[in-house]
């Protein structure tokens, strides 16, 4: 089984930058352990070139942040399962202004690339107030939900920490 670990932000845009320093302490940690077949990728891209990086993986394990209205602490993490939110066609987290929303570019890729798109995408998302402060700090919630999502990672891996 492929599995890739992706994680997505804006190093400069403060909070938002959680899912790349955990995909970063992610493939730190995993430099010990003898795992074969997860990879690991960070990215600052949405949509399309998003769902293209999932191409030929088993699984997908996206770390992002998210603003809802459901969850009301800065840092709390939101386990989502992509395809359940597909059939519910709710987008709300996954909306991106320069390009298709993830959900849109999975479900036309999926038309096209069927047996080669992921069986399954969970999205690890920590919860952010803001997004579109121009930073490299985190908050203390934030800092404390990326230790929370490597631990949960890395038991969703099967890999003993």
């Amino acid at each position: 089984m492929r599995i890739l670990v992706l994680g997505i932000g804006n190093p400069i845009l403060g909070n938002d930058a959680a899912g790349i320093l955990a995909i970063r302490e992610l493939k730190r940690m995993f430099k010990r352990f003898n795992v074969n077949n997860v990879y690991f990728d960070e990215s600052s891209d949405g949509g399309f070139r998003l769902a293209e990086k999932m191409l030929g993986y088993d699984k997908v394990i996206i770390i992002d942040t998210i603003k809802d209205n459901e969850s009301t602490e800065e840092g709390t993490v939101r386990v989502i399962d992509l395809y359940e939110l597909m059939k519910k066609n709710e987008n709300k987290w996954l909306a991106n202004p320069h390009d298709a929303d993830l959900i849109t570019a999975m479900k036309i890729l999926s038309s096209a690339f069927k047996d080669e798109m992921p069986r399954e995408v969970i999205i690890y998302g920590i919860k952010i107030s803001s997004s579109f402060t121009f930073s490299e700090q985190l908050s203390d919630s934030v800092r404390n939900a990326i230790k929370k999502v490597v631990k949960m990672i890395l038991e969703d891996l099967g890999v003993k920490n």
